[in-house]
Order: C-alpha cells, then structure tokens, then sequence
C-alpha cells in the first residue's frame, strides 16, 4: 500500500527494493526485510527515514537518511554475530548491543544495509 506517496517516493521504493510502512502512531518509514526471525518468530527488517525535520520518508536519492535495525529480540548466537559484523565491517559509532543505527544518503546506505544483510543472513544459515 503505497497511498500518500509521492511519485519519486514510489521510484525509490522500485529502485532500490524497498517498501513502504506504517509502524503506528502516525510514523511511516520504508523497510527492507531480513530472512531471520526474532526469538517471537516476526523477521527482522531495517528501518529507513529521512533525517530531515520536514518529513519521515526520503523524497531524494542523495537526503541523508538513518538507517535502523532492532535486533535486541533474537537469540543470543544472532544477537552476538549481528554485533560482531557490523563491528567489523562499519564505520558508524552508532552502535548499541541489539541496535544499529546507520546514518548515510538514502544511494549509500540501501547498499550498505543490504550488504550487511546479506553477510549476516549467510552467516546464520551457515550455523543451522
């Protein structure tokens, strides 16, 4: 359901392999999934928001965006290699025990989550 969205809002959903979703209370963000369930059996899923005081959702390529995972619900093998990839492999000081935060340009952070993604996921399926 992509009601409300502007038309560039809905090429970056198409080009960049995202969705669009409404957490409640009036906050909307796009999202992109993980093959990895939480501990309550939900799937993991980045959120992603503009950082501008004007809107919730990035109508640009180059806005400046936060990109947030909450993966404090996971098991603690998960909860453990999630913390120790995305030590290794970012830049970002934004880091809490069962959160990431992840702050870039809608074009730099979507590859940068995805590639995260993908490492943790073929970690995971490698310790089943």
């Amino acid at each position: 359901m992509n009601k409300g969205l502007t038309k560039n809002q809905i090429k970056i959903i198409n080009d960049y392999d995202i969705y669009f979703f409404h957490s409640g209370g009036g906050c909307v963000h796009f999202a992109f999934d993980f093959n990895i369930a939480d501990t309550e059996g939900d799937n993991l899923f980045w959120f992603i928001n503009s950082m501008s005081d004007k809107r919730q959702l990035p109508i640009k390529e180059n806005e400046k965006c936060s990109f947030y995972l909450y993966y404090e619900q996971c098991s603690d093998p998960i909860i453990d290699k999630i913390a120790e990839i995305h030590k290794q492999n970012n830049e970002e000081k934004y880091f809490n025990e069962g959160h990431i935060y992840i702050y870039d340009t809608l074009k730099n952070g979507v590859p940068k989550i995805k590639a995260l993604t993908k490492e943790i996921e073929t970690f995971i399926k490698g310790e089943k």
